[in-house]
């Protein structure tokens, strides 16, 4: 809301009111109003506005003067706030508005704040659904879900987004979309709307109740686009929603009703077309304007006026164009692509040819659905009108999933067609706007509208044809992926997973086709050895795991695929299902599988690919002894290998990570710094599976704890903040990811910089909301409840904490768990539950043992003995200063500073207590002297403090 003395603008509503009275405007003259109050009295250049209110479009100046006139007399006797700048744009004169008591009127600068929301911005203007907006925002006010339903092209997704940016300032929660077009599996519903939402949805069987509780209190308006293919499980989780958050608002739309409880329908209607014969008088001066008022015929003018500047705008081609609107019955997309045809036939001949096409389809097809008497019609004459050459060129464009290079529609186009004609036929088609072409940096795109492509894919499968053009369209990727470059070096590697990302919807389709029925199954697996490899390094794990698998069935079931085929899609499989399912045992075999094929065949990189995924499975089991020999055995590689260097230089980061792990702090710092000294990625690189890691950086982000640990303050903190800094600038989000669950948080959380924790937090959020990894979602999660924990939210968020540390525990994902148990315990403690805790940690200390996990367990004894002096036993003084003493051992061997610091700390309050305070003195006193840098850090000043005074 905006108020301004006498003047009261709503966006949300579009409503102005001036001296108490609701005053009408267009459009357009409101959003040119609404712009020059947001500027606060700043000039507003024409081309701003004409950039903002009329995007997308040539606009003589004369338009905006006709508007800027409207708003002045709106204004009434305060028509002169609106200056002109001359040779500028306008301004709204701020400073001169006053109140109705004479006082001068606040500042603009309170507006209401921005409110978070995903929904894109509409690049054209909506014609004739002011009112449908109105009555959609009103049923929103009352009605918790609405639907909105409509034949394909009626317009319901535009209208959606419309009523979300108006309603943006009511909803302080956010306007939240999930597009559901694209998706085939009503499984992932669940996760497609939590992703909208920011929701990490890890486990499908509770999505429901994982978007609910991210929802809680807030008022937010969730939009569902597109939902007619899933309408089971949308109807479902709508329900759910809408009876258990209470302030949350469901907008859907769908080509039918979802059938939900609560659902209130909204039927758009087609845009209204006018009645010409309804004019007494055709050459009445008023004639032209009341036809151009149509909202149909205003959508078909601007739509042509884009396309040519030869618009007509007499009574008698203002009635062709109203009469042809009418024949389409006022569905905006079947009159867009009818103004599309406008300039190239002219509306004379448009309407003739129009209306016979029309009339006959109409006639014979009473009984068919509207969309097929109006889309497919529409698409039906406009296919008629394309010669023999351009039809069966588009019929094989319904083959391709997304867009398409020029050398694809070649590679597909029918046989015996040059390749010369097959181009001019294809710019053909771009020119008569049944094919959209995107030209970027990397060349021209092209692409069909989806209800073209699926229309050519109607006719092709009517002509018989679509397997031999999905055939034609699954050789060609193959081709093309297999003259790639196998191993291109960085910088081009890039390049190539850009290319091949926006291939991504080609190939799914490609390989689908080759399997389904055993139509091509030997081209099927070749195409997912050579895309799932690319589907792992763009993050997306969870389908690579799902193709890689598939294959594998396939190579077994009909023993197709050579045994490099085989061993590709187990390498490729089990680095995917390590970070969906977790460090299993299952994927220690699929490695081993992996390394047992590369011994035999003496594949000396495989070899070592195989080698890191073992070492890596173990690590994350939080199995770090385990994880040595295969450290050890990258870093002795093959001899006579052209990778020795980098081979030992990897054994140098897989080294200092395990020593770390296990405890060997100095170890740890000797190694990694090494790796660190000497790798160069371009040099180093070496081709695997997560081969875009920069191993170096990597290396770093485990150093900056070690560094920490060791009480090597200053430079842990030097080197953390370079890492978080660069997060921006890693090519590889999963190094970003790393980052931050690896070192930044824990540090934080270590150091009990609750804020900083959740800062880092909300980050690693937003980036694994786009390269969804669960194992470490469920960590991240546990993470996160620790730091509101930490920040005084203990009672509500210990129960959190426990559930979620127990769905760490079922991803195998046990890196961190000895640190979150310790924390945990400790709280427990805290919160007057020592006993739980008690029982909590020595758990931790056992199975830290067992698995060999000792980095935490200094801290581990520390809590235990606190524990036990909590739980106030008959020798609970005594069994603590056992446990502190056991602690201050292992710390001091492990080179673990900060650990001592913290148990002397314990141990020492625990002898001050007991009038030993020379001992306590000396203890401390004794750690303190030890650190020779981070003097500043509050752990240090805390100790030092606590020093003075027993002193």
């Amino acid at each position: 809301m905006i108020q301004l003395g006498t003047i009261d603008l709503d966006p949300g509503r579009r409503r102005l009111r001036v001296r108490g009275e609701i005053v009408s405007l267009s459009a357009r003259a409101f959003d040119v109003l609404e712009l020059l109050l947001e500027a606060g009295g700043a000039v507003v250049a024409k081309e701003e506005l004409f950039r903002r209110v009329w995007p997308g479009l040539v606009v003589e100046e004369n338009n905006l003067q006709v508007h800027i006139s409207a708003i002045r007399k709106a204004l009434g006797k305060d028509r002169d706030l609106i200056q002109t700048v001359s040779k500028q744009g306008y301004r709204f004169m701020v400073e001169y508005v006053v109140d109705p008591t004479g006082n001068k009127a606040r500042d603009i600068s309170s507006a209401s704040p921005i409110v978070q929301t995903n929904l894109s911005v509409p690049v054209s203007e909506m014609i004739g659904r002011e009112h449908a907006v109105e009555d959609i925002v009103g049923m929103l006010g009352s009605k918790k879900i609405v639907t909105l339903t409509g034949p394909g092209g009626i317009g319901k997704t535009r209208l959606s987004l419309e009523v979300g940016h108006r309603l943006i300032p009511l909803f302080p929660g956010g306007i939240w979309l999930a597009e559901l077009g694209s998706l085939a599996d009503p499984l992932l519903v669940g996760g497609i709307v939590g992703n909208a939402l920011g929701v990490n949805i890890d486990n499908r069987a509770s999505s429901h109740q994982a978007i609910v509780e991210a929802i809680g209190n807030k008022r937010l308006l969730l939009v569902m686009d597109n939902c007619e293919h899933l309408i089971g499980a949308v109807a479902a989780l709508v329900e759910f929603v809408a009876r258990s958050a209470p302030n949350v608002r469901i907008l859907a739309t769908s080509r039918e009703p979802l059938g939900a409880d609560g659902e209130h329908v909204y039927a758009v209607p087609p845009l209204d077309v006018g009645d010409p014969d309804a004019l007494p008088d055709p050459d009445h001066p008023g004639a032209a304007c009341n036809l151009a008022d149509s909202s149909a015929v205003a959508l078909f003018l601007t739509r042509m006026r884009a396309l040519t500047s030869d618009v007509p705008t007499d009574v008698h081609s203002l009635r062709l164009v109203s009469a042809i609107c009418g024949q389409l019955d006022g569905i905006p997309l079947a009159i867009e692509i009818a103004a599309a045809r406008a300039p190239m036939l002219g509306i004379e001949q448009l309407s003739a040819r129009l209306d016979d096409r029309f009339r006959l389809l109409m006639d014979s097809r009473r009984t068919a659905m509207p969309r097929h008497r109006t889309l497919k019609a529409a698409l039906d004459w406009s296919f008629d009108l394309l010669n023999a050459a351009e039809q069966a060129v588009l019929c094989t464009f319904g083959v391709f999933a997304g867009g398409f290079t020029l050398d694809a529609a070649l590679a597909i186009s029918p046989p015996g067609m040059p390749p010369l004609v097959a181009i001019g036929t294809v710019t053909s088609l771009v020119h008569k706007s049944l094919v959209v072409v995107d030209v970027g940096a990397a060349g021209a795109r092209y692409r069909l509208l989806e209800t073209t492509r699926s229309y050519a894919a109607q006719r092709l499968q009517e002509r018989g044809e679509w397997d031999a053009v999905a055939r034609r369209h699954l050789v060609f990727f193959a081709a093309l992926l297999h003259t790639a470059v196998s191993d291109p070096g960085p910088e081009r590697r890039e390049s190539q997973l850009a290319f091949y990302r926006r291939e991504l919807d080609n190939l799914r389709a490609a390989i689908e086709w080759a399997f389904h029925d055993g139509r091509e199954i030997a081209l099927g697996i070749s195409l997912t050895v050579r895309t799932t490899p690319l589907m792992y390094d763009l993050l997306l794990v969870e389908e690579c795991a799902v193709l890689a698998e598939r294959a594998l069935r396939e190579i077994a079931r009909s023993g197709e695929g050579a045994a490099d085929d085989e061993t590709v899609l187990l390498a490729v499989k089990a680095a995917a299902i390590g970070f969906t399912e977790g460090p299993t045992e299952e994927v220690a075999a699929l490695w081993k599988r992996v390394l047992q094929h590369a011994t035999q065949t003496g594949d000396a990189i495989l070899e070592m690919r195989a080698n890191w995924g073992l070492w890596n499975q173990k690590v994350y089991a939080g199995e770090p002894g385990a994880s040595l020999q295969f450290a050890h055995a990258r870093e002795t590689p093959v001899a006579n290998s052209p990778y020795v260097v980098a081979f030992r230089l990897h054994g140098l980061r897989m080294l200092g990570t395990s020593l770390h792990f296990l405890g060997d702090q100095r170890g740890a710092q000797v190694h990694l710094e090494q790796m660190v000294a000497h790798y160069d990625k371009d040099v180093h690189y070496v081709k695997s599976v997560g081969a875009r890691i920069d191993h170096a950086y990597a290396s770093r982000i485990t150093l900056a704890r070690v560094l920490w640990l060791q009480g090597l303050f200053d430079q842990a903190e030097a080197l953390n903040a370079r890492n978080v800094a660069e997060i921006e600038d890693a090519a590889y989000p999963l190094l970003a990811c790393y980052a931050l669950l690896d070192a930044a948080i824990p540090l934080a959380l270590m150091r009990g910089q609750w804020e900083l924790a959740r800062q880092h937090g909300r980050e690693l959020d937003k980036r694994l909301a786009t390269i969804r990894l669960p194992i470490w979602e469920v960590c991240a999660a546990c993470f996160a409840e620790m730091a509101a924990i930490g920040s005084g939210e203990g009672l509500l968020h210990l129960p959190l904490l426990a559930n979620k540390l127990e769905r760490m525990r079922q991803r195998h994902y046990l890196t961190h768990l000895s640190m979150i148990q310790g924390f945990m315990a400790e709280q427990l403690g805290a919160h007057e539950r020592p006993l739980e805790g008690l029982g909590v940690i020595e758990e931790a200390l056992a199975a830290s043992e067992q698995r060999e996990d000792r980095w935490c367990l200094p801290e581990l004894g520390r809590v235990h003995g606190e524990l036990l002096l909590k739980c106030a036993g008959p020798h609970a003084a005594e069994q603590a200063e056992q446990s502190f003493r056991r602690a201050m051992e292992l710390a001091n061997d492990q080179g673990a500073l900060f650990w001592s610091l913290r148990t002397a700390t314990s141990l020492g309050r625990l002898l001050h207590d007991q009038g030993r305070s020379s001992a306590a003195s000396d203890l401390l006193g004794d750690v303190l002297g030890r650190f020779t840098q981070g003097f500043d850090t509050a752990e240090y000043r805390a100790a030092r403090s606590l020093l003075a005074g027993w002193r």
